[in-house]
Parts: C-alpha cells; structure tokens; sequence
C-alpha cells in the first residue's frame, strides 16, 4: 500500500516491498494441543476460538462477539479468548460474559496462541497483522476480513479463510466449519505455519533487507 501511495504521487523510483518478520522458531505448533490449553488454565477439550490485539473500534469486536455468542448456542465447550486491551466501554461490554476470557496484555503471547484452534480477526482496517502471522506460525488456522496486506496471503480453504466486514453471521458459519471438522483445522493449519516460514519468517525478511542494501 505504501508503494501504491508513493506512485500515485509521482515518486517512481525502484521500490521494494520488505514484510514484516516472525519468529518462527519461537512462534510453532504446540507439541500437545490438550497441554497448551491447561497450560493457560483451560481444559483440553473447551474449544477455543482467540484473538490477539487491541479491544478497540477499528478491531470491530463486536463482529466478533456476535459470532461467538450465536455458536454458544449449540456448543457448550466454546471460549473465546482475547489476548489484548482497549478502551473501558469495549473492554466492560466483553467482560462477564459467558465463555469469554480477556487476559489483558502478555509479555509473551505463544502460549496463548498455542491454545488456540481458530484464529479470528474481524478488523475495518489493518496493514499486516502481524499477529494473524503469528497465529499462523503456530499452526492455528486464520478467519479474517480481507483488509490491508491480509488479502494477499489468505487464500481461502488452504491457509485460512475470509468474511466481508461486520457479517458475523458468515463469520460464525465458518469457525463452526473448522471447530466440527478436526482434519480440515489441521491442515489449513500446517499450510498457514508453511505460508509463514516461505514467505514471513525473519530469514526471509532479513534476506529482503539485504537485498535492498545490496549486500545479498
């Protein structure tokens, strides 16, 4: 987006575009998913839908409650976990409510993401995201509105999935997708790690870098 916005106005130099980078050696798969969950004080069978950022608008929680609270319904076991803070009206809207756990900011967010078995994002707005990234790092496959950079590395049905913006409704459809289909969650799984390691790990990105120094 920024090579775009730079062209449109009339800077036409030779541009390259370096990603952001993860850490893929710390950000992986859990060796046991039962454990990462109690790990994080959940029980190995609660299915856990999570998100990892601010509590804020532009991050449309609400979207994303309304997707949880439609699937509670039919599935006792189901938290959602939001790893994050924001704004108190958010924040008290969320807070309570059954099935839901906001951890508040973590200095270390792999456990959380470990315990994972759906990743959500149901952002206006974004660039990267680094942390849909990192989820997928970890083996937890991504559902996000295809906003930013996101578009570009999502590709529905193989390393994750996309809803338009504040449609809960196709939101909760296709966590329940995932969460009713265990060999279908692993593989988007495994494809979104491999995404990440070809195309976001920090050798990738360093190599990027120096490529525009004109080192590599």
């Amino acid at each position: 987006e920024t090579a775009e916005l730079m062209r449109s106005i009339g800077i036409h130099t030779k541009m390259k575009v370096v990603h952001l980078g993860t850490d893929t050696h710390r950000f992986r798969p859990p060796a046991n998913k039962g454990e990462a969950k109690k790990a994080i004080g959940f029980s190995p069978e609660d299915q856990i839908v999570g998100y990892c950022g601010r509590i804020s608008r532009e991050k449309n929680p609400i979207t994303l409650y309304r997707a949880f609270a439609m699937l509670t319904k039919k599935r006792a076991g189901l938290k959602l976990l939001i790893v994050g803070d924001g704004p108190a009206n958010l924040k008290s809207f969320l807070t309570g409510r059954q099935g839901i756990v906001i951890s508040g900011i973590k200095g270390d967010v792999v456990p959380y993401l470990q315990a994972m078995d759906v990743y959500a994002l149901a952002s206006l707005t974004e660039t990267t995201s680094l942390s849909t990234l990192e989820a997928m790092a970890c083996g937890v496959p991504p559902i996000c509105t295809p906003v930013g950079y996101i578009k570009a590395y999502i590709k529905g049905g193989f390393n994750g999935y996309t809803f338009p913006k504040g449609d809960w409704y196709a939101l909760a459809r296709i966590i329940d997708r995932l969460l009713s289909d265990k060999s279908l969650r692993e593989r988007i799984g495994v494809n979104a790690r491999e995404t990440v390691v070809k195309r976001f790990s920090w050798d990738q990105t360093l190599k990027g870098i120096m490529e525009v120094l004109g080192v590599y």
